[in-house]
């Protein structure tokens, strides 16, 4: 299972049976097979969580409340899976929401590792952008370590400073490094199957996202 919600035409906001549906999440880029928009579904629906599992000592991972800074906003809505836990193989993976217009103006991202000097944090301005957007720390930012678990908290600013009030969203993220002896085929098609069948749910949805701006991009 994972969450998701969709916005405007032709990504359309629907829920069912529990699991919020995909629907035509890609339009039809110049070039790109047909069945692009059932690959993604399957890509996301049938996503196999990582063999390793988040840490045992991790809490459910749930919002203190919901992620809006006040009743009459739409709340944002976290694009993970069930457990919210994943693989990455990048250094500055980044965590995808559903960005509904907000008065808040920027979140504050952190990472923290298996150890207290492992701890990354910074300041994420919010972009008028709304719809799928990712915050992710500067590149300037150490990187993940490989091998290592983080917790993973975001949380919104509602204010001119943040607040114990302020909503939060956590989860966590394992960074691991191909082998040499490992090969990952690079079509958009074959590489979101492979990340699908690998537990890297952050890449995978990374490319989906990126794969779903640039359809948009070419109509």
């Amino acid at each position: 299972m994972y969450y998701l919600l969709q916005k405007k035409a032709p990504l359309r906001r629907c829920l069912a049976s529990g699991m919020v549906a995909l629907g035509s999440l890609l339009g039809m880029a110049t070039g790109a097979s047909a069945s692009t928009p059932d690959l993604l579904d399957q890509w996301l629906t049938e996503f196999k969580p990582p063999d390793i599992g988040r840490p045992e000592t991790a809490g459910n991972g749930s919002s203190r409340r919901p992620l809006s800074c006040s009743p009459d906003e739409a709340v944002i809505a976290p694009l993970l899976p069930a457990d919210r836990f994943g693989l990455t193989l990048k250094d500055h993976p980044q965590i995808f929401v559903d960005m509904p217009a907000t008065s808040a103006k920027q979140v504050f991202l952190t990472f923290r590792g298996e150890s207290p000097e492992d701890y990354r944090q910074a300041m994420v301005p919010i972009s008028p952008q709304t719809g799928w957007v990712g915050f992710g720390l500067p590149d300037d930012a150490p990187a993940l370590t490989p091998g290592v678990t983080y917790e993973w908290s975001l949380t919104l600013v509602c204010g001119n400073f943040m607040t114990l009030n302020d909503p939060i969203l956590t989860g966590w993220v394992h960074r691991t490094e191909l082998e040499t002896s490992q090969s990952v085929v690079h079509t958009p098609e074959a590489m979101a199957q492979w990340l699908s069948e690998n537990g890297y749910w952050y890449d995978l949805v990374d490319l989906v996202v990126d794969r779903a701006h640039y359809s948009r991009a070419v109509r």
